[in-house]
């Protein structure tokens, strides 16, 4: 998974290529919120995750991500959009507030 902190607040604004902290291996994610770790296989809601970049803001805690920080987060991942598509991406953030269950009206899938 390669995008930006998504924790509102933390003022890192670059992309990070995110890894599992338990196995130093990739994370990957799915358009419905889930995510794999490559090594442990081991798998997780995307808003149950905490996270944490190397900024300080952390103070070496993980935290929650919230949607605006996600979507913010994703939106600043170009890459992320050539990749897999805008689609995907839209798909992604929907599922993502709808799990929050703070943005289910906004959101439509093509």
């Amino acid at each position: 998974m390669e995008f930006g902190c998504p924790v509102n607040g933390c003022p890192h604004k670059e992309v990070i290529q995110w890894q599992c902290p338990q196995h130093n291996s990739p994370f990957y994610m799915n358009a419905m919120c889930q995510q794999k770790c490559e090594a442990g296989g081991h798998t997780g809601s995307i808003v149950d995750a905490t996270w944490a970049c190397k900024h300080s803001f952390h103070n070496g805690q993980n935290q929650k991500a919230d949607p605006e920080g996600f979507a913010l987060a994703l939106s600043r991942s170009t890459e992320l959009s050539s990749k897999v598509g805008a689609h995907w991406v839209n798909t992604l953030v929907c599922e993502f507030g709808q799990q929050y269950a703070k943005i289910k009206a906004s959101c439509v899938i093509m």
